[in-house]
């Protein structure tokens, strides 16, 4: 099962992704602050919670909800 888009897919590789996540604090929480449905797309507003605190996440998803941006 493909999680992100085609267009992700095809610049984005897993290998880069879980060295990227390797690096990073681990999740203790999660929480959905506001989902923004548009024509396409759908954005999400959420929040990740660390050891390090909370940090602000935003993804962009397609019509299949499959992942097209991140930040």
């Amino acid at each position: 099962m493909k999680l992100s888009a085609a267009p992700v897919q095809t610049s984005v590789h897993v290998k880069s992704v879980q060295a990227r996540l390797d690096q990073r604090v681990a999740i203790d929480a999660t929480r959905v602050v506001s989902m923004i449905p548009g024509y396409n797309t759908t954005a999400i507003d959420a929040v990740v919670t660390t050891a390090s605190g909370d940090e602000g996440m935003l993804m962009v998803l397609d019509e299949d909800g499959k992942l097209l941006a991140l930040k």
